[in-house]
């Protein structure tokens, strides 16, 4: 069965029951404002913005390989929980904007989370990692109250502005990830962090995490990116003896970072340092 694309869109229709490997069009089910249940059976796919602005409470996927395509839930305000155990694949912004979304429990087939996944969820509180691998741009984004995200042991990319206002968040495992991308924790709850494996650091990565205080990074990291720690007026120690090159207004605004160690430090650019609360600095020797 396949269903077509606004089919049902803005209507007024109340139940929806649909058959294995249905095949729902994008919109299809845009704005059904009486729907309260919905259950998507094995094989199912669901389009792009196929149930977006809907009110429903309940949303089950009762089968396997089901396939939901980007923004297919977006803009609900009803659901609280959910569980993708059953869902094959998700498309970028799923579940964006779902402001009473508090649980949600991800499958073993989903390793990647997509851009915007859960984007601006204000009331996700916790999340479960377990076999993901990479955290697309924006995908916790504006997630305010969420406080725990746990077994990252897997993850090695995370990706622009994943965690941007994440201001709940407090300590999050990144022992083990190679990439984060800019921006990714700008303006979140961190405390401490250790990046012992971290091989790219993208600009302003940590800017305004005014919470921050301690920061572990790999020693074999020898550059520091743009602005990366820029107004984290919290940091008060970070092992830099083995950067090279710090780039312009790494740790700018840093006012509780008064010494640092630059023993292998060739190049530092423009404002670097700018308004931090250094008193003393140990440059090279020559």
């Amino acid at each position: 069965v396949s269903i077509g694309k606004y089919a049902f869109a803005n209507t007024a229709i109340s139940t929806i029951s649909v058959g294995n490997n249905v095949v729902i069009g994008d919109y299809a089910f845009y704005k059904t404002n009486n729907v309260t249940s919905i259950t998507l059976p094995e094989g199912a796919v669901v389009g792009k913005y196929a149930f977006a602005d809907s009110v429903a409470t309940s949303i089950t996927f009762s089968g396997a390989n089901i396939v939901l395509d980007d923004y297919a839930f977006t803009n609900n305000d009803s659901i609280t929980s959910i569980d993708l155990t059953n869902v094959k694949s998700v498309g970028e912004g799923t579940f964006a904007g779902c402001g009473r979304l508090e649980n949600a429990t991800l499958g073993s087939n989903i390793t990647k989370l997509t851009d915007s996944l859960f984007f601006e969820c204000i009331a996700l509180k916790s999340i479960d990692l377990t076999g993901v691998t990479s955290i697309g741009a924006s995908t916790f984004e504006g997630c305010l109250v969420l406080k725990t995200v746990s077994n990252t042991n897997t993850l090695s990319t995370i990706g622009t502005r994943a965690f941007v206002n994440t201001f709940a968040l407090k300590s999050i495992d990144l022992s083990n990830v190679k990439e984060m991308n800019e921006l990714a924790f700008a303006n979140s709850g961190v405390v401490t962090v250790s990046l012992d494996l971290i091989e790219k650091l993208g600009n302003d990565v940590f800017s305004g995490a005014q919470s921050l205080t301690t920061v572990v990074l790999n020693e074999n990291l020898t550059e520091l990116a743009q602005g990366a720690f820029y107004n984290c007026i919290s940091l008060k120690t970070i092992n830099t003896e083995n950067l090279v090159t710090i780039k312009a207004m790494a740790f700018a605004g840093c006012s509780g970072l008064t010494k640092v160690t630059l023993t292998n430090a060739i190049t530092l650019e423009e404002y670097a340092f700018y308004a931090s609360g250094l008193a003393r600095a140990t440059l090279p020797a020559t």
